[in-house]
């Protein structure tokens, strides 16, 4: 549920739902247009960056109501996801494209906007282009979730 608060009214009530595939672990609101090159500096938007026990960090348009699918997936559901379904493999080794374990935290950059950092259980903190929806930097240097 996206809730939506007046500071004039105090009210606090239920814009939309949003149905995730999976119960959130974090959330992290983004204030850019995702997956969009040549956007304004000053652009905004509300988006919402979602990691659960899945991998894969999807990113919502809170704008849009009754969306049904996210409007970008950082990781390797965002592209060949029917591959991944498909085939049933032993547990992946961490790398530097996208996590291979559930995602346990999210931050944005306020000064940065289209930077999104993320925490993982594969131990590994990744550093997200959301332009382009890519990994532009991996951190292997912690050894605990």
């Amino acid at each position: 549920e996206v809730y939506v608060y007046e500071d004039a009214a105090d009210n606090l009530y239920v814009h939309h739902d949003i149905m995730l595939p999976a119960i959130p672990l974090c959330v992290e609101w983004l204030d850019i247009p995702v997956h969009k090159q040549g956007v304004e500096k000053d652009a905004t938007a509300n988006f919402v960056a979602v990691g659960t026990m899945d991998p894969d960090i999807e990113v919502w348009d809170l704008d849009t109501i009754d969306c049904m699918y996210p409007n970008a997936i950082l990781g390797q559901g965002g592209e060949g996801a029917e591959e991944k379904k498909k085939k049933k493999k032993k547990k992946a080794k961490a790398n530097d494209e996208y996590h291979v374990d559930a995602v346990l935290s999210l931050a944005a950059n306020r000064k940065h906007r289209n930077l999104l950092a993320s925490a993982s259980a594969d131990k590994t903190v990744k550093l997200w282009d959301l332009h382009t929806t890519k990994c532009a930097k991996s951190y292997t240097y912690h050894t605990d979730k």
